[in-house]
């Protein structure tokens, strides 16, 4: 059973923030994957080959300095290069494979009031803790939530996993990266620290919607694909509770949240 805990700092702890109560989780380690889903949720389970799989594996030397290397493995395929992978100082920096240019990926040393380097317009609203349970395992990370110049909260990240793009895209409010590939679950050596339903608890606004807005609210060019909390796949909410809903533009871009249809 799996058991998502949110522990909000109070203003009288003021004095302790939760950067001094957790310790920083390093994002890399060699025998870390993350796993994604590939193509649209349109049957249930999912065969092998509709999986992807980021890992984490052996050491490269590029200008001097040490890098790991990640892959890339499609379903049952063949691992393939896809990046070099550097941590410094709490921050993430990746060369892709077909590049030379260090770029970052993403910055946990960051401080409540900061600016995000990776986001224009954003800055941390507030710095927090999660603490998952796994198999009676229970493990704690700190949450970043990014709002943007008007205070509107718009996307989180955690450390040591990532925002909804995991390690291969540094998206922090949708699950999706460029070729449409949703996290799943974040593990080291075979044990599971982060999955999807953790994620999708923590970043998904609620909202209240009747189930005919629901339905009617986008235009014809918006593929809407509807999710009940487990996964399954629906042509519409199933009268009242709670649903993922999936928007497909069709420029590619991808939004999910959580509705309540009543």
């Amino acid at each position: 059973m799996k058991i998502l805990l949110a522990i909000l700092f109070s203003n009288c702890l003021a004095v302790s923030t939760a950067q001094d109560i957790v310790a920083h989780r390093a994002f890399l380690a060699q025998g870390k994957v993350w796993r994604y889903i590939t193509v649209e949720r349109v049957t249930w389970p999912l065969s092998a080959d509709e999986y992807a799989y980021y890992s984490l594996r052996g050491d490269t030397v590029i200008e001097g300095r040490t890098w790991m290397k990640l892959y890339r493995k499609k379903g049952n395929g063949e691992p393939e290069y896809h990046s070099a992978m550097m941590e410094r100082d709490s921050r993430v920096y990746r060369i892709m494979a077909d590049s030379q240019t260090e770029e970052l990926l993403y910055d946990f040393s960051l401080k409540e009031g900061d600016k995000v380097p990776t986001h224009e317009g954003m800055h941390v609203g507030r710095i927090d803790t999660v603490t998952t349970v796994h198999d009676g395992r229970e493990e704690h990370f700190l949450r970043f939530r990014i709002c943007d110049d008007s205070g509107t909260e718009t996307g989180r990240m955690v450390d040591g996993i990532g925002g909804l793009g995991g390690v291969s895209s540094n998206n922090l409010d949708w699950a999706v990266t460029g070729d449409h590939e949703t996290f799943e679950s974040c593990s080291l050596d075979g044990t599971e620290l982060f999955d999807f339903d953790d994620l999708r608890t923590m970043i998904w606004v609620e909202e209240e919607v009747g189930i005919r807005s629901a339905e009617s609210e986008t235009g014809t060019s918006v593929s809407r694909f509807y999710y009940t909390l487990d996964g399954r796949v629906l042509d519409s909410p199933a009268g009242r509770g709670v649903y993922i809903v999936r928007e497909v533009l069709p420029s590619g871009s991808v939004t999910m949240r959580k509705v309540i249809a009543k």
